[in-house]
């Protein structure tokens, strides 16, 4: 009976093999910061021969830390074409400001005033019952830098009359002799629309 020889024995099989390396699973990716909170208290809108005016007090507040915030307040009239207006506002500069550039605290909370005013011309376009109104949109734009860059933010809001007999706001009829209105309410008009200065070129 032959035998093999050792060379032509199967090898020996390691005593201790290593357990293959598994892949290192991703770091997990941190989640964006959250959007700052705008909220609009209106105080008054007027009207005269010339044009719409209209107060408010703007509350930002955010969880997270933000440097350089500029605020901005912008009204114009409820029309067909209002969402295009609302967006070109981040395809242009800031500008003026109602306040001068301010930092916020993580957590903290701020409320600013500011004017918006708006050519009487400018008011008109819709009509109910063929009866001409006027209803205002304020758009908030916030500039701010944080640990993740520089963003803008706009928020539109709707602004009416109070009404005691129902949960709607009523607009401001043009047929009626010009004044003033301050039982107004606003209603958050959309979602807030945020992008990254690297879109608009901005700082």
């Amino acid at each position: 009976m032959l035998r093999r020889s050792r060379a032509d024995a199967a090898p020996d099989e390691p005593e201790d093999r290593l357990p293959a390396e598994r892949p290192a699973k991703p770091a997990p990716v941190p989640a964006p910061p959250a959007a700052p909170s705008v909220t609009l208290r209106p105080l008054r809108i007027g009207l005269n021969m010339l044009t719409a005016t209209f107060e408010g007090e703007i509350l930002l507040s955010s969880e997270e830390a933000m440097e350089d915030v500029r605020v901005s307040l912008h009204l114009m009239a409820a029309s067909k074409d209002e969402g295009q207006a609302i967006a070109a506002l981040h395809d242009a500069p800031i500008g003026r400001t109602v306040v001068p550039a301010f930092g916020l605290a993580p957590g903290s909370a701020r409320t600013v005033r500011g004017i918006g005013v708006l050519a009487r011309e400018a008011t008109g376009g819709l009509e109910a019952a063929g009866r001409p109104l006027f209803v205002p949109l304020v758009a908030v734009r916030l500039g701010w830098r944080d640990a993740g860059g520089v963003h803008h933010l706009i928020q539109a809001f709707a602004v009416g009359v109070e009404r005691v007999d129902s949960p709607k706001l009523a607009p401001i009829w043009l047929d009626q002799p010009a004044r003033s209105y301050e039982q107004i309410a606003a209603r958050p008009h959309g979602r807030p629309m945020v992008r990254d200065a690297a879109i608009v070129g901005e700082r």
